[in-house]
């Protein structure tokens, strides 16, 4: 089957912060690309294609590490083994957080 991904996803094992409202969790980051992050979290999360969450994460890249905050929404869920996976497409990313994930990323190639 061909790959119908438009960005390459790199494997991480790190805790995440995701927020709504004032609902705020933690979660277990599996992979990320420059257009989206594929989490797990124990409780259930709803799909609505609408509902924007705020993640927190640390990067770390050649100079150090750096907070990367950023915006997505919930483009679908599945349960695997009694978790939920959860997919996220990156929303309304400005120049800075894009250029931060595009460094992220490299740096996480390099390391492959």
């Amino acid at each position: 089957m061909e790959e119908r991904r438009k960005n390459k996803r790199f494997d991480i094992h790190q805790m995440i912060e995701m927020s709504r409202n004032s609902e705020s969790f933690q979660c277990e980051g599996v992979n990320i690309s420059e257009s989206g992050l594929l989490v797990r979290v124990d409780k259930e999360v709803e799909q609505t294609g609408t509902e924007e969450y705020l993640f927190i994460f640390d990067i770390e890249l050649e100079e150090g590490m750096e907070e990367m905050r950023c915006e997505g929404k919930i483009v679908y869920t599945v349960e695997q083994k009694g978790k939920q996976e959860v997919g996220i497409q990156f929303v309304g990313l400005n120049d800075q957080e894009s250029e931060l994930l595009q460094k992220y990323t490299r740096y996480l190639e390099k390391k492959v």
